[in-house]
């Protein structure tokens, strides 16, 4: 959908066809709803042992183990760690130390209201990305129609290190102000307490080290255009426990041999992905022209 005219441009059936093609429908997901389901299931395991407030802060080698030292003294002597500690992950330098996570200068703003403060005309059954010069809109219901969650991405004309003044709520309105009727109505409900600068980092070759392996958002943090991080973090976790499973624990090598074959080529293209629709969404002038004729 074009943010600014609120034409139609292009539309994909996520129906039969879909499921046909692919075995599986098109589902989109709380965040919430996703990390109770998995904190439920680690409830029931008996081989999950849960423990919070927890900061790790380095790992340390050992002939036949690898020790883990979190910041209030605790440490853990483990036959392997995985980390899956996110963008800011503090275990991923002991893999690879390439500095923090990159700024791309643009900035999100998310949130849910019920569906009933929703205009029918906002399509209640679709997924609707809306799309415009340096920003877009992305709608959805979720939590079986009872909510409608709404992420609103543009690109600040302030540097990000002056945190104060860059991606504020009057920058989104700002940038929103081009939009059609329909997008300006809608983000009126858009909550703005919270804002999300949004960060990317270049794919690695290689996502262990000894006893060490990263996993989701430390081993491939990837744009959320794509709406592809969690999704891609739960087939890490598959391919970890098959390959855990065919080599047995004491094959630490062969387990994360296979793991990285099997995931750093596909995740890195989902990486590159995601910034292509980066690009392909917030294209301006002739570009944008172009790009409309195409869909």
């Amino acid at each position: 959908m074009d943010a600014l005219s609120g034409e139609r441009l292009t539309c994909i059936d996520l129906g039969k066809k879909f499921v046909k093609k692919f075995g599986y429908p098109y589902i989109v997901v709380h965040r919430a709803d996703l990390f109770q389901a998995l904190h439920q299931a680690c409830l029931e395991s008996s081989m999950v042992t849960m423990e919070t407030n927890r900061t790790v802060t380095s790992v340390d080698e050992r002939p036949k183990s690898i020790m883990v030292e979190c910041a209030d003294g605790m440490r853990y002597d483990c036959d392997m760690v995985v980390a899956a500690d996110g963008l800011w992950s503090s275990l991923r330098k002991f893999v690879c130390d390439d500095g923090p996570p990159i700024s791309v200068g643009y900035v999100t703003y998310r949130g849910t209201v019920k569906i009933d403060q929703v205009s029918k005309e906002a399509g209640l059954e679709n997924v609707q990305f809306w799309i415009g010069p340096n920003m877009h809109l992305v709608q959805y219901p979720i939590r079986r129609g009872e909510l409608f969650n709404q992420a609103a991405v543009f690109k600040s004309k302030r540097l990000p290190d002056d945190t104060d003044r860059w991606g504020t709520k009057e920058e989104l309105n700002e940038t929103f102000s081009v939009g059609c009727e329909h997008v300006k109505n809608t983000l009126e409900l858009l909550q703005t307490n919270f804002r999300w600068p949004v960060y990317d980092r270049n794919p690695l070759s290689k996502w262990s080290r000894g006893r060490l392996v990263l996993l989701g958002d430390a081993a491939h943090p990837m744009l959320q255009y794509a709406a592809q991080g969690a999704a891609q973090a739960l087939e890490d976790a598959l391919a970890l426990t098959a390959a855990y499973k065919k080599h047995g624990p004491s094959k630490i090598d062969a387990i994360f041999r296979e793991y990285e074959q099997e995931r750093i080529p596909r995740s890195s293209k989902v990486v590159q992905f995601a910034r292509d629709i980066g690009t392909y969404a917030h294209q301006n002038g002739m570009e944008k022209m172009a790009r409309d004729a195409t869909l």
